[in-house]
């Protein structure tokens, strides 16, 4: 009996108010996050089915391709030219992210047995999840037009050779192209968006584990000072409170930034040793040739930028320490400290998601001002920004951190002269003040 009391006991102490009012917000934002998830895998799914063709062939053929694809379920898009403009001309004539040509010549060279080519345009304009899925959406409509034209080719020819029956199992050959902005490259769209991915991806994940470090650091360290009553004893000291809050936000600034530098360097050298291990000339040839078409596409960081991506990784450590510290002094317990943490790890978590699954540039105007406004989008989104020539919005993004950084401290030096600081709490409970005291 006496162990179910205390069970009991410490089950209440436990699972109090503040627990389920982070468990509510919680579960409320999570589900809004999902809701947009399924809502972009909806709208990719979708895409699946729409296709753009170009026809300059025009022939009865490449008719009859084209409607078994409607028949089948395709949504099809076509756009016409009298002759082969640029690549790149043909990609602005389109939202769509991938192109089919079919050039002249085609129904020729299937009637006369060769191998016929159709062209797939491919434009990036993103390093996320989605961005992936729209540039692979076209590998099942190639497959399904090769398939249209080897039962056309059945239908209308009575006499099979041997070659005859080589041929059709091999009708139709892929030449892939990729847009960014005003440059081509002969490659395909998929490779670039899987390599740029690759890149894109790492980054943030470090970004997001060194803020949730930062803040569970000076949270932890500020409540604990004021816990142990060392805090009072602190602020007592012939140092000016603007020193100590100075002090505790740049040393662990410092740590933060070494971590992360750690982190980094781990990575590069990890990735250096997989490069760098045995493997075939083919393997090899081909990674040389997507750094090639990588570096004509513009898709390569210079030292301009991982200046900008640094400076935005700073920004953001700043402002959650400074989040943080003023958190942090309203714990009454050790129990509440990461209760308290948890509208900056909201803040962190919800454009890491959002900007891993989908490119934020591309979301309607009002969830994108909803997202900016949060600081640590701009860093998320810094990377993807860069490396496609959106300088200007990582400037934007670097100002508004800096303008949020100094009101955060503007705040926190207030709390730290004043000596509500030892006094200010956060508590839900009824037999208790229902708000903040500071």
């Amino acid at each position: 009996m006496k162990f179910f009391n205390l069970f009991k006991k410490e089950l209440k102490e436990m699972f109090n108010t503040n627990m389920i009012v982070s468990l509510i917000v919680s579960f409320a934002l999570l589900m809004i996050i999902g809701q947009f998830m399924q809502s972009s895998v909806n709208n990719i799914t979708e895409s699946n089915t729409s296709i753009t063709i170009c026809d300059l062939d025009s022939t009865d053929l490449t008719s009859r391709v084209i409607t078994e694809l409607e028949n089948t379920g395709y949504n099809v898009e076509q756009i016409y030219f009298t002759d082969y403009p640029d690549d790149v001309y043909i990609s602005q004539q389109t939202d769509s992210k991938n192109i089919l040509v079919i050039p002249q010549g085609f129904t020729q060279s299937i009637e006369s047995g060769e191998i016929a080519t159709i062209k797939n345009i491919g434009k990036v304009e993103g390093n996320s999840i989605m961005a992936q899925l729209e540039s692979s959406t076209y590998t099942t409509a190639i497959y399904d037009i090769s398939s249209i034209i080897k039962n056309i080719v059945i239908q209308d020819k009575t006499n099979f050779t041997t070659t005859d029956i080589e041929f059709l199992d091999n009708l139709v050959t892929l030449d892939e192209v990729t847009i960014v902005g005003e440059k081509s490259e002969n490659i395909s769209a998929s490779t670039v968006s899987s390599v740029i991915s690759s890149q894109g991806t790492f980054v943030p994940i470090i970004i997001f584990v060194i803020i949730i470090f930062a803040s569970q650091m000076i949270v932890t360290a500020i409540s604990t000072e004021k816990i142990d009553k060392t805090l009072e004893t602190l602020l007592s000291t012939p140092i000016s409170r603007v020193s100590i809050l100075t002090a505790k936000m740049l040393s662990a600034g410092l740590v933060s930034l070494i971590s992360a530098t750690v982190y980094m360097l781990g990575f590069s050298m990890s990735m250096g040793s997989i490069i760098s291990t045995d493997s075939t000339t083919e393997v090899t040839s081909s990674a040389i040739s997507t750094t090639i078409a990588m570096m004509s596409l513009g898709l390569v960081l210079n030292p301009l930028d991982y200046v900008l991506i640094g400076l935005n990784i700073f920004l953001s450590i700043m402002i959650a320490l400074s989040l943080s510290m003023m958190l942090g002094v309203m714990v009454d317990d050790v129990k509440s400290t990461q209760i308290v943490m948890m509208p900056v790890m909201f803040m962190a978590m919800i454009p890491y998601l959002i900007s891993y699954f989908a490119d934020i540039n591309t979301l309607s105007p009002i969830v994108k001002l909803i997202l900016n406004l949060i600081p640590f989008t701009h860093t998320f989104n810094a990377t993807n920004n860069l490396m496609f020539g959106n300088t200007s919005i990582v400037w934007i993004g670097i100002v508004y951190q800096l303008i949020f950084l100094i009101v955060c401290m503007f705040f926190a030096v207030r709390l730290f002269k004043s000596d509500k600081i030892l006094t200010a709490n956060l508590n839900f409970n009824k037999n208790k003040k229902k708000s903040v005291r500071l």
